[in-house]
């Protein structure tokens, strides 16, 4: 799922797990931000990437799509009543 400023947009993916269309590059962005924000520049091969940061890119990603979700959810709370 990659998120706009409206909501939320589906991303298709490829046959590879590549994602693929005009809504992937939402993704791309946002995924490339948190990947510069916590992997040094240095480690040039994703394979030598530390199990620690891994762990905390996922949980990122996790707690990310999770706030995403209790903000709609909210919202739909207020306008419901």
């Amino acid at each position: 799922i990659a998120i706009d400023g409206d909501g939320h947009l589906e991303v298709k993916f490829n046959s590879n797990g590549q994602p693929i269309g005009a809504t992937s590059i939402s993704l791309s962005s946002f995924l490339g931000a948190l990947v510069r924000e916590i992997v040094p520049v240095t480690i040039k091969d994703w394979r030598k990437i530390p199990l620690g940061m891994k762990e905390v890119l996922w949980k990122s990603i996790q707690v990310y799509i999770l706030r995403f979700y209790a903000l709609n959810m909210k919202f739909v709370e207020i306008h419901l009543h």
